[in-house]
């Protein structure tokens, strides 16, 4: 049951950090903006939420 729960939080996490990346580079192209720094500013927004 414990192993299912975090399993399924940890997919969960994932697909969010996915989403945010992927919405990070549709933003910074729409805006015409520096990639680089805004993916890497996205990445790390993505890490954190899938740790919290």
């Amino acid at each position: 049951m414990t192993l299912f729960t975090w399993k399924k939080t940890f997919q969960w996490g994932y697909l969010v950090s996915i989403l945010f990346v992927l919405l990070g580079i549709f933003i910074t192209v729409l805006r015409e903006e520096s990639l680089g720094s805004a993916f890497i500013l996205y990445i790390g927004a993505s890490i954190q939420l899938a740790q919290g």
